[in-house]
């Protein structure tokens, strides 16, 4: 195999696809040192060691049995010379799906967020949603760590409307992160019918965790900017208002009369 290699380099015909060709054919034979070999020398014959080429040799592994936690040790190798993007990422996610693995797969997302969320240069974010309902969908479940990180990410690429939903199905309560997304909005002047709902979504979750102080005080700055808080939150904050004694019913009158139904 190697003497065409040779020859093909000669002849200025060798490519990615060739080197693509030989992961594939080693790792199908078992021969996954040697496929590494292969990757580690290709530059000698012209060929770029590059994220492509990683991404090559990752599919070619995962596709063998039981082999996603050697392309995984292979990617802890190769990450800190040659940065990996979406693609590398899903190839391994795939892997984990395939061979039932949803313990590797939650670490792997939550690299993946990570390195993605925060790289000024990488514009692959747009995988992690994809990728995320994926995870979903073959009964990974992730844990808070995972959503309030995928959220930040989320935030920080100005994608309100998955932040948002992302936070409305989290396992648990995280108001904090739901104040952080609502200041984020504000602050960037997200389009005011994206700002009414969200709004909405803010005081019934704050409601329901009975932090009425913050009810009341998110609710008055909404007002103040003129956004409209819908008839149903106004039902729902007057119930558990009212349950809390005189003081917190007179807290919500107060409100109600700033307030009124368009």
């Amino acid at each position: 195999m190697w003497d065409a290699i040779r020859s093909m380099k000669q002849e200025n015909v060798l490519s990615m696809a060739t080197f693509a060709s030989v992961f594939g054919s080693y790792c199908a034979a078992g021969r996954f040192n040697e496929a590494i070999m292969s990757f580690e020398v290709m530059d000698k014959y012209g060929i770029q060691q590059d994220v492509v080429a990683v991404n090559s040799l990752l599919s070619a592994m995962c596709r063998e049995d039981n082999q996603t936690i050697r392309a995984l040790e292979f990617f802890e190798r190769i990450k800190s010379k040659i940065p990996p993007d979406g693609d590398t990422f899903a190839i391994l996610l795939e892997g984990w799906e395939k061979e039932g693995n949803p313990a590797k797969a939650r670490i792997t997302f939550d690299e993946m967020v990570v390195r993605i969320g925060w790289s000024p240069s990488n514009n692959d974010y747009v995988n992690s949603v994809p990728l995320w309902d994926t995870m979903l969908d073959s009964g990974v479940v992730p844990n808070l760590i995972m959503y309030n990180r995928m959220i930040s990410l989320l935030c920080n690429k100005s994608d309100i409307d998955n932040a948002f939903r992302h936070h409305s199905v989290m396992d648990g309560d995280d108001p904090e992160m739901a104040i952080e997304i609502w200041n984020y909005m504000v602050e960037n002047h997200v389009l005011p019918l994206e700002l009414d709902e969200s709004a909405n979504m803010l005081l019934i979750g704050l409601c329901n965790l009975g932090r009425l102080s913050e009810v009341r005080r998110f609710a008055e700055d909404m007002l103040d900017r003129k956004i409209k808080i819908y008839e149903s939150t106004m039902s729902k904050l007057k119930t558990t208002f009212y349950k809390e004694g005189t003081s917190a019913r007179d807290r919500f009158d107060s409100l109600s009369r700033r307030w009124r139904p368009s």
